[in-house]
């Protein structure tokens, strides 16, 4: 998503937001998550952005392990209504 929703937490210049990357119950573990994210920050690298901005359920700790080999780590705490 450009722009990102979460800028104000970052003190990005010009980030980009993933928005909602997920794998079917069953094919989790198989790549499919890895090629969708080399993709994405190949898509932010070269519209320039200089950051990629994400949101991940708090209890989704799966997730939140997926993104951190990528680099990622918590910037704020948000609350969805």
């Amino acid at each position: 998503r450009y722009p990102s929703n979460y800028r104000q937490h970052s003190n990005a210049r010009d980030p980009l937001e993933l928005g909602q990357l997920y794998a079917l119950p069953g094919h989790t573990g198989s790549g499919i998550g890895a090629q969708l994210m080399d993709w994405a920050l190949e898509q932010a690298r070269e519209g320039g952005h200089d950051a990629v901005l994400l949101s991940v359920y708090a209890e989704n700790y799966g997730a939140q392990r997926f993104y951190q080999r990528y680099g990622f780590s918590k910037i704020a705490d948000i609350t969805f209504q």
